[in-house]
């Protein structure tokens, strides 16, 4: 639900200082961070920074921004969002959306497949996390991808790119694990308005075949092999890998399945 202004502006000197006094002014109580009730009050408010404020997010319902605040909030031990978590969360968000575009332009596709094979320096069709660091302080063709990311946050990318966790990443992985985030942006689409989220609530409960209320992976599956047309409406026309990937990643506690619940929240944030 992050727009895509708001993840480009604070990538900009200008735009970064503009956010930052707009974050300052939901901050009432002068404390240095908003807490929830300050960032609901400024949503249900009409004042001109207000309005800014929601402009720059593709939701505007409460339920839903009140699941963007948690998204926020880096230490979920603390129920206030500073603002080095605010600018974080955002320029990932465009970090992640850079490099997703990257990979599924053919041009951008083509360089990146060259620049992968050679920080494999290994040549076992890996790149491992070493590998990935060491380009970091020497790649420059690597870092243009990352639209302006400072070389720690390129450096910490590859996190997201190992979802397996196995600290390394094939090529394969590399352009999954990057496309993505364009599926679960769909889906963050989709669940904008209430027609979009009662039309993929319907297709939710169609894929739950045994109607336990949850998705298994493999309904998961099933779905997209044999439902491909309508998968690919709310998911822009993914491949059915980077479709996998995506439920992967959002089911975030890795139970192997997905209730309702829980693809809601990974729809409203994009995962």
């Amino acid at each position: 639900f992050v727009g895509p202004d708001l993840a480009a502006r604070v990538m900009t000197p200008r735009g970064r200082s503009d956010l930052q006094a707009l974050f300052a002014s939901l901050d009432t109580d002068g404390n240095g961070s908003v807490d929830l009730k300050e960032w609901s009050q400024t949503l249900s408010s009409r004042n001109a920074n207000s309005s800014t404020f929601k402009a720059l997010f593709v939701s505007k319902d409460k339920r839903e921004m009140d699941t963007v605040f948690k998204h926020f909030v880096a230490d979920r031990n603390v129920a206030a969002l500073t603002w080095e978590d605010f600018e974080a969360a955002c320029r990932q968000h465009y970090i992640r959306r850079k490099l997703a575009e990257a990979v599924t332009s053919p041009k951008g596709n083509r360089e990146l497949e060259t620049i992968f094979y050679d920080l494999d320096m290994d040549s076992d069709g890996k790149v491992s996390k070493a590998e990935w660091q060491n380009a970091v302080f020497t790649s420059e063709k690597l870092l243009k991808f990352f639209g302006g990311a400072t070389r720690s946050e390129v450096k910490a990318a590859f996190d997201i790119l190992d979802k397996s966790g196995k600290g390394a990443v094939s090529w394969y992985d590399f352009q999954t694990s990057a496309k993505s985030f364009l599926v679960t942006q769909g889906l963050a689409s989709a669940v904008a308005t209430e027609k979009g989220k009662a039309e993929l609530k319907a297709f939710f409960n169609s894929i739950d075949s045994n109607q336990d209320g949850k998705i298994s992976g493999a309904e998961w599956s099933k779905a997209v092999f044999k439902r491909s047309r309508e998968v690919h409406k709310y998911f822009g026309g993914a491949g059915q890998n980077e479709l996998r990937a995506a439920f992967e990643r959002i089911d975030t506690d890795g139970s192997g399945s997905l209730d309702w619940e829980e693809f809601e929240r990974g729809a409203q944030i994009g995962h």
